[in-house]
């Protein structure tokens, strides 16, 4: 006996959905010492504010894993980011550095907000998609920052007082 016919209007096929890290991921990026992002990321995300990744000088992202991205309007929220990316940039060319990356202790640190702000929501039981519980054998974790969009910018204006979450060097004169 033959299947059954289906009239459809539109068949969508999909290979699943890898939100959030699953683009930076493919993009076969590498740290300062040759190591693959998708290594390092390998036992779970460490970015700081959204923004930046250890071992990596001067790379920023807009719109990145544990930021409140999702929970926000995006055109309004990445001008946010790039204001902060420039405040970065104009405080580095004052103060004659070259380069700049987070600190671990400081990734940690954000992760630290970041699971105490997912763990203070019900948010924390899901198996959604910004878990990444959808892809098998990636870390359950979030990979957005439930804080809210003020405690993010806080956390990045505290940022700029000082570089003690960043590790940085000195132009060379």
């Amino acid at each position: 006996m033959p299947p059954p016919h289906h009239d459809l209007d539109i068949v969508i096929m999909t290979t699943g959905y890898d939100c959030v890290t699953g683009s930076l991921l493919d993009m076969n990026i590498h740290d300062k010492n040759g190591v693959r992002l998708r290594d390092v990321w390998q036992g779970g995300i460490s970015p700081y504010l959204g923004l930046m990744i250890p071992n990596m000088p001067n790379a920023f992202m807009l719109y990145g894993p544990q930021g409140p991205t999702t929970q926000t309007n995006a055109p309004p929220f990445i001008e946010l980011q790039v204001d902060w990316v420039v405040s970065l940039l104009e405080r580095m060319h004052e103060d004659s550095l070259q380069s700049i990356e987070p600190s671990e202790e400081a990734c940690r640190l954000w992760k630290g907000l970041v699971m105490e702000a997912f763990e203070s929501t019900l948010f924390r039981n899901s198996t959604a998609w910004w878990t990444g519980a959808n892809i098998p054998d990636k870390t359950i974790e979030p990979l957005i920052f439930l804080g809210g969009v003020q405690q993010w910018r806080e956390s990045c204006s505290r940022s700029l007082e000082d570089w003690t979450d960043f590790v940085v060097s000195k132009a060379e004169e």
